[in-house]
């Protein structure tokens, strides 16, 4: 098996920044008790034809003493790092430039806290590339452990062919913090479509995920999750070698392209028919009904059947919307943190696997064990293996109100009868299991009151809510009828949006005495909540 990554460290060095003695031990080699970088060069070359070494490494990575390189940086601004590495540069050139068919020299020195002050670490190899000033920048990895939290992991460039994946920083190109498959096994990604190599074979498995755009690496319950996002300045311009349509690799390109494309401020009829299904699904012929019980001892082809109608339809609720809490300043409104439990249930932050987390500067977060991340618009994230939830921009007229709208993976319905006239709001209580983020817990507010005031303020806090962030206590006033939802805004300085079945932009619930028809299928935003009507 070819090695990939050489790394070795060099020990009895009087001065780490004295590129002669490093590049070549003073004297002869012969007698010479340590090793350099020449004789490291010259012992593992690039390229060995008919015995003779045809081609040499022309990438180096160095590793110094951490507190050695600090010291430099805090006396010399760095001064004496620039020297070493030009003086090992003109070395390389010197004594290999007949092995290095045109190529450049290229050194990079890196901090390491581990080195001790006379040591230095040298790490070249098939899979050590280090990019150019003006190189350009092909895409980024990042891993997760859990699909939701992804970490950055390092560039790819454009004539950059070969990455290490593992968990040995001193054996692989980059190391993982959370590599779960021991040291002896790593992954190599060959920039040709992007390809990953298992090593050993016959240990890990890789398989691509194109629902989620990532690549799958599994051993036995160990996993981890790899993700390869084509660079914006190159994407509209990279060009994908042939392979199979149903290749990962070709699968990897053709949904990274579509998620670059697809920027649709809708809740997508994916996520329609996930939300649709989560909901309780009448059985066939639930709305017929024996005319009489049959005894036991009738079989079900004697059975008479007879249309019962159905006297309610349900309102349900399948997603939030996300306010700018920018807009409530006067509250003093710091964050609204939405938690959720491990069946994807909303929760207090405290008793949460996963949190969705809006700050005073409308930066969406998303938090869990594994740390936190921002996300951006859209997004879509798998918190379970059969579950995603999804985060897409607001319809442009809501965006002066909302950041964002969170698909919900189990919606809350209600049952609404038909022919009655009901109320919604922050005061009605008939439809409270729909306004899931009535509770104090979800609002973090600024201390305002001191001193006297200050149990005022607890009080207040107490009894605070987020429905408080633009739902009234009389919201609207509404009738469920066969053609859908027949509402009146109660409140004049409440909000109500009406979005089709793709939650595409319709227009305002007007302040009017004559009923506004919300059709079977579509939705309606008031405060937090997208409600949708379904007969």
């Amino acid at each position: 098996m070819p090695t990939y990554v050489h790394y070795q460290i060099l020990s009895q060095i009087t001065d780490v920044f004295n590129a002669g003695s490093i590049w070549q031990t003073p004297g002869f080699a012969l007698f010479s008790r340590r090793s350099a970088i020449r004789d490291l060069l010259e012992r593992h070359p690039r390229e060995v034809r008919a015995g003779n070494i045809s081609r040499c490494f022309n990438h180096v990575c160095l590793s110094l003493p951490q507190e050695t390189l600090e010291d430099d940086e805090h006396l010399a601004r760095g001064s004496r790092a620039l020297e070493l590495i030009e003086g090992l540069q003109s070395r390389h050139q010197k004594d290999f430039g007949d092995l290095l068919e045109g190529a450049e020299v290229r050194y990079q020195i890196i901090p390491d806290p581990h080195l001790a002050p006379d040591q230095i670490g040298v790490k070249f190899g098939h899979a050590v590339y280090l990019p150019g000033a003006d190189e350009v920048l092909q895409g980024r990895l990042s891993y997760s452990v859990d699909r939701l939290i992804w970490h950055p992991l390092c560039s790819l460039h454009t004539a950059q062919r070969l990455i290490q994946l593992g968990g040995d920083a001193q054996q692989t190109s980059v190391a993982l913090p959370h590599w779960p498959f021991g040291g002896e096994s790593s992954v190599l990604l060959i920039n040709d479509g992007i390809q990953f190599q298992l090593r050993p074979k016959g240990k890990l498995r890789c398989e691509f995920d194109a629902e989620q755009n990532c690549y799958v690496l599994q051993h036995e319950r160990q996993r981890l999750f790899l993700k390869y996002d084509i660079a914006p300045s190159v994407r509209a311009t990279t060009v994908w070698k042939a392979r199979p349509a149903n290749s990962p690799a070709s699968a990897s390109a053709s949904v990274a392209t579509s998620v670059a494309t697809s920027a649709k401020p809708a809740l997508t009829p994916s996520t329609r028919a996930l939300s649709r299904a989560s909901a309780p699904a009448a059985t066939i012929g639930s709305n017929l009904s024996p005319s009489t019980v049959a005894p036991s001892s009738v079989s079900n082809s004697d059975l008479t059947y007879v249309p019962v109608s159905r006297a309610s339809s349900r309102l349900c609720l399948v997603a939030l919307a996300l306010p700018r809490l920018d807009a409530y300043q006067q509250m003093g409104v710091q964050m609204l943190e939405i938690g959720f439990n491990r069946h994807l249930q909303i929760c207090p932050a405290p008793q949460a696997e996963m949190s969705i987390r809006i700050d005073r500067q409308n930066q969406i977060q998303i938090r869990n064990t594994n740390g936190q991340q921002n996300l951006s618009l859209p997004s879509r994230f798998c918190p379970t293996e059969k579950e995603e939830m999804r985060l897409l921009p607001c319809c442009t007229p809501m965006q002066e109100r909302y950041t964002a709208t969170l698909s919900l993976p189990h919606p809350v319905s209600m049952a609404v009868p038909q022919g009655q006239q009901h109320l919604f709001g922050r005061g009605i209580s008939a439809f409270a299991p729909l306004r899931v983020l009535d509770a104090p817990h979800f609002l973090q507010r600024k201390e305002t009151n001191t001193g006297m005031n200050a149990e005022s303020d607890a009080e207040s806090k107490a009894t605070s809510s987020a429905d408080q962030l633009g739902l009234s206590r009389r919201a609207f006033r509404f009738e469920a009828c066969k053609e859908g939802l027949r509402v009146v805004r109660e409140a004049a300085n409440q909000a109500l949006f009406h979005l089709d079945e793709d939650c595409q932009w319709i227009g305002n619930v007007e302040a009017t005495s004559t009923p506004y028809l919300i059709p079977n299928g579509h939705h309606l935003v008031a405060g937090n909540y997208v409600l949708r009507f379904d007969a």
